[in-house]
């Protein structure tokens, strides 16, 4: 021990900073303090042979038995350990004998970074993976190089009594073991030390023949941190990952997108099955989408694979439904009766697979190649005695019949369909379902009405929407189309045959006052206003506003679809402007029915005239304005009506009645509940349609002092020559082929900018493009320029065989000014020399 002399001394060296000759004052063999004091005045003189002197006389002493059972002690002190710790970096850096000192260390010094870096980098050179290497990598990459070089060591050594006395000797070793120990650069830098570790963390983790959720959590997030810098440690990651999910029983969305990512890492085999994991779990979980893509990547290498044929036929025939446009709907049909072929070829006697063209067909209107198909699917039912097909078959084929008329045909299907289905699913009781709600329509038929009762009343047991298919007396076939607001079917009225178009308010507008008042604004005007001059018929007997639907009458198709072809990609095919004699005809059965229409009052417009909605037969020798619901109406027919006059069915096709007014409701006649206004409109004085449904009209065709307008339609200033300019926009499209104004993407996302050029482009002849029509090429480049939305060309710069007079009367209607344009559409008719009927 030292004596007070000593001490006084000691202290008075110290406090000077002359540390080499306060070493030579010590006896490191008398006693620990002296010891430790040597040990730490060797660190700040340098004197390595000093520091490992006094480290092997004292490190037992202060729990650092050599050998094995380093710093496996009961006792340490946290002082001497930290000195130790230091003074090997300090003196022999990262060397591979210091490592029992630094594993030491880190266990008891868990606030030392410069101890857990150290300890970590040693296990790294060694390639450990053990539990203590892995927490310590982990505990590493969790340290920044700024934390070393901040790093206060004097926090520990204020402490010890022994330090506190020399304030001296604190400040300096806070400094030599703190930032002087990280300036002197012992570690590798900081970017390369990291990598280390993660990568001994990943190797650790790919290790293990069963990770654990918390190990995979830690794969994916360093994919998602590590980028691509390293390819091969990515693909060993992402198989380890896939081969993971492919273990589980059930897997999860999460886990299905990890193994989704970690496809293209598989081996062949590995990733056959993954294809086939991933396509049929999203089959079960009918996820259309997803599953039609493994599944065809799956059916790809296993073509003969007849259960994954099936899945992908099935997945498609469920996914078109899912199609947000048409173009998309017709694509995915396009590919499920693909499928539904390769079934064939797997499987010549499939019965399913024949059940499925089949409704394809007949919901297509091709009800003679739907009965071939139905009659193969019965005949393979009954080959191999599947109920379930043959069932199905029959009732398929009974309904065939009872719509063809052949009901004795039908009672006979539907009767053996109703002994056969086995309703042990969810589809099957839809199927018996609607077998035994047809055969109570082919007895009512008959005039046997206890019996149709009864065999409905069963149908409604095993399925309650089993008589969906009925809106009152109208039977639907198949579905025309569906726009933003409604879906068309055509429709058969259940007495009398008559074909119709039904229009029926979407499912998910039902719930919206606005759309439900904008569809009964539409029937109001279609039941009072249709049947003459031109203008759609309607049948008062179908208007159903619990359910929101109306049936028209069934014209072959649109004008738009007769300007224009389509491929099965929904992309413009052909282009093909009306002759002539057609553009007369249309201007003068449109004409005439606007003429009617703005004669009835200033206050009725139609505002939204397009191709879209005038509807025409295959011979053009019927042309009809649709779409009624977007009228401008005067108020008074509003509060007049209050139910629709009782009318018996027409037997044939409508006619046009001689009358020049609208017909009024009658409020005498008895109605069906379902064929009136339950709920009354409203008889607010202030109430007009236009307040109700707001902003109506596409931009293309919308008259550019609408558009200009902030209230749009809803500016009751607009008046009839709104209709002349959207009259005008059809007529150039029919001409031409081309619509008058276009971006070159008409998308919803382009739509302020279609609106601009409605409002600001002006048309331009050839000649002033520096183009002639002569000259060859130039009139594919004045049609590309117009497509692409450059600029917009006038009619004949499109078509050139168009007349002069067509073109200066379309022109006219597109002027900007409404004071230049007709003043109404008679005066366009007398201006083609058109006389009204």
């Amino acid at each position: 021990m030292l004596t007070e002399g000593q001490k006084v001394y000691l202290k008075l060296l110290l406090s000077t900073g002359r540390y080499g000759a306060a070493a030579k004052t010590l006896t490191p063999g008398e006693g620990p303090e002296e010891g430790k004091l040597a040990l730490a005045l060797a660190v700040l003189a340098g004197d390595y042979i000093a520091y490992y002197k006094a480290a092997d006389r004292w490190d037992e002493t202060f729990g650092l038995p050599a050998g094995a059972d380093l710093g496996r002690g009961g006792r340490f002190d946290a002082s001497w350990l930290l000195l130790r710790c230091h003074g090997e970096l300090g003196y022999r850096g990262l060397h591979p004998r210091s490592l029992p000192i630094f594993l030491t260390a880190a266990r008891h010094l868990p606030q030392d970074p410069f101890a857990i870096w150290a300890a970590a980098v040693g296990c790294a050179d060694r390639n450990q993976f053990d539990a203590e290497a892995i927490s310590l990598y982990e505990r590493a990459l969790s340290i920044s190089g700024e934390l070393l070089a901040e790093y206060d060591p004097g926090d520990l050594l204020s402490q010890d009594p022994l330090f506190n006395a020399y304030p001296r000797l604190l400040t300096d070793l806070r400094r030599v073991l703190g930032a002087d120990l990280w300036a002197a650069g012992r570690f590798p830098p900081e970017w390369e030390l990291q990598q280390l570790w993660e990568d001994r963390l990943v190797n650790a983790r790919l290790r293990k023949d069963d990770p654990e959720e918390e190990d995979v959590a830690w794969l994916r997030r360093y994919l998602h941190r590590s980028g691509d810098y390293n390819a091969e440690v990515k693909a060993r990651i992402q198989r380890f990952l896939g081969r993971w999910v492919l273990r589980k029983r059930d897997p999860d969305e999460s886990q299905l997108a990890l193994l989704e990512e970690s496809v293209r890492y598989l081996s062949l085999r590995e990733k056959l099955e993954a294809e086939r994991t991933l396509g049929q779990t999203y089959f079960a979980r009918r996820s259309w989408g997803k599953a039609v893509f493994w599944l065809q990547r799956s059916t790809l290498r296993q073509k003969t694979d007849l259960r994954l044929q099936m899945q992908l036929a099935q997945a498609l025939t469920a996914w078109q439904h899912e199609q947000p446009t048409s173009s998309g709907y017709r694509k995915v049909r396009f590919e499920a009766r693909k499928a539904w072929r390769r079934v064939l070829e797997v499987d010549p006697l499939n019965g399913k697979a024949f059940l499925a063209l089949g409704e394809m067909d007949e919901e297509e209107g091709a009800f003679a190649e739907a009965r071939d198909d139905y009659a193969r699917a019965l005949a393979a039912g009954e080959n191999v005695s599947d109920d379930g097909v043959a069932g199905l078959a029959l009732a398929k084929l009974g309904v065939l019949c009872f719509r063809g008329g052949q009901l004795d045909e039908a009672e006979q299907l539907l009767t053996r369909a109703a002994s056969r289905i086995v309703p042990d699913r969810d589809e099957n009781r839809t199927h018996l379902a609607r077998a035994l709600y047809y055969l109570g329509e082919v007895y009512r038929r008959q005039e046997e009405l206890f019996r149709a009762e009864s065999f409905q009343r069963q149908a409604l047991i095993w399925d309650p929407m089993a008589g969906d298919h009925f809106r009152g007396d109208w039977e639907r076939l198949l579905k025309l189309g569906e726009g933003g607001f409604a879906e068309v079917w055509k429709v058969r009225h259940r007495r009398t045959g008559q074909l119709g178009a039904m229009k029926m308010l979407k499912a998910n507008l039902l719930g919206r006052e606005k759309a439900r008042k904008r569809f009964k604004n539409e029937a109001i005007l279609t039941m009072n206003l249709g049947g003459v001059h031109n203008l759609i018929q309607g049948f008062p007997d179908s208007v159903d506003f619990t359910r929101f639907s109306f049936v028209v009458e069934l014209l072959d198709s649109s004008l738009k679809k007769r300007i224009y072809r389509y491929d099965d990609d929904g992309r413009i095919a052909e282009r093909r402007p009306l002759a002539e004699s057609e553009l007369l005809r249309l201007i003068q059965a449109v004409g005439d029915a606007l003429v009617y229409i703005h004669s009835l009052g200033p206050e009725y417009i139609h505002r939204d005239i397009k191709p879209d909605n005038i509807l025409i037969t295959e011979d053009f020798g019927k042309i009809r304005l649709a779409d009624l619901g977007t009228l401008r109406i005067s108020r008074e027919l509003y509060n007049e009506a209050e139910c629709f006059q009782k009318t018996n069915f027409p037997a044939g096709s409508a006619g046009e009645p001689a009358a020049s007014k609208p017909k009024k409701f009658s409020f005498k006649a008895p109605v069906r509940e379902n064929t009136v206004f339950a709920d009354k409109l409203p008889r607010n004085p202030g109430f007009t349609p236009i307040e109700t449904l707001g902003n109506l009209g596409t931009p293309p065709y919308t008259a550019p002092e609408v558009i200009r307008c902030q209230n749009g339609w809803g500016d009751s200033r607009h008046d009839q020559r709104a209709d002349l300019f959207s009259f005008g926009a059809t007529l150039f499209e029919a001409a031409t082929g081309y619509p008058p104004f276009t971006t070159g993407d008409d998308s919803e996302e382009n739509i302020h900018a279609l609106m601009d050029r409605v409002i600001n482009t002006a048309f331009q002849r050839p000649e002033e493009l520096g183009l002639s029509l002569e000259a060859a090429g130039d009139l594919s480049r004045l049609r590309e320029l117009h497509r692409s939305g450059q600029v917009a060309v006038t009619p004949r710069g499109l078509n050139p065989s168009l007349p002069e007079k067509w073109e200066t009367v379309i022109l006219r209607c597109l002027e900007k000014d409404p004071e230049r344009r007709y003043p109404a559409v008679r005066f366009l008719l007398e201006d083609m020399g058109i006389a009204r009927r």
